[in-house]
């Protein structure tokens, strides 16, 4: 699947940014200094940010920009400036791919996605961390179909692969954070056909990029 040149320049600033400010944060702790235990326990979020949806149908890529809301939750242990963590999310979103011609229309929207996974951390700053992070996502399709030679067709297949991104997590207050975040999410290819498999198919693959923003609370 292509994707646009722009947009990779435009995430790849935006990734390094993010670990580039964060790395630079003047308020480091002197080497030796105690870490104070800011990221370990249990946090619930939620989500909001731009989401970019690349897909493949028969060959024929497009791409359509819209919006990403959604909540998550996870739970973070603290070994000294390293953290690790688990959590989940479901997000929902505004983006939808239709396209157009004499002979066709396609229209294909993502639905809600889930995600699972772990991720690493390093603690810059007293109030700052810095991760990767990386699992499982799946979200089912809405796909429907219409040209001169079939009837209308539609299809809802769930398709499943992998994420991954990086992030920065800001601590705001005792328990209050918020924190930015790109990720990468890469489905499996799925083949659609009608009921009988004999006089319909389309071959669907299906990536996102996301830019989101987060607000949480920790206990």
């Amino acid at each position: 699947m292509m994707t646009c040149s722009k947009s990779v320049r435009v995430y790849s600033a935006f990734a390094v940014a993010l670990l580039g400010g964060a790395m630079a944060v003047p308020a480091l702790a002197q080497e030796g200094d105690a870490v104070p235990k800011t990221f370990r326990g249990t946090h619930v979020e939620a989500l909001i940010g731009y989401d970019r949806v690349s897909s493949g149908i028969d060959g024929a890529s497009g791409s359509i920009d819209g919006l990403s809301y959604g909540a998550g939750f996870g739970h973070d242990f603290q070994f000294d400036r390293m953290v690790i963590g688990f959590g989940s999310e479901y997000a929902g979103t505004t983006t939808d791919l239709r396209e157009r011609s004499a002979t066709r229309s396609t229209y294909l929207r993502p639905g809600g996605d889930f995600y699972i996974g772990g991720r690493f951390g390093y603690v810059a700053a007293p109030r700052t961390m810095v991760y990767v992070k990386g699992g499982f996502t799946s979200t089912r399709l809405r796909f429907q179909s219409d040209d001169t030679l079939n009837p209308t067709y539609e299809d809802r297949p769930k398709v499943s692969g992998y994420r991954i991104g990086l992030g920065v997590e800001q601590k705001l207050s005792r328990g209050a954070f918020v924190k930015a975040e790109y990720r990468y999410s890469n489905y499996d290819a799925v083949t659609v056909t009608d009921p009988a498999g004999v006089t319909f198919s389309r071959n669907i693959d299906l990536d996102r990029s996301q830019l989101t923003l987060g607000v949480g609370f920790r206990f």
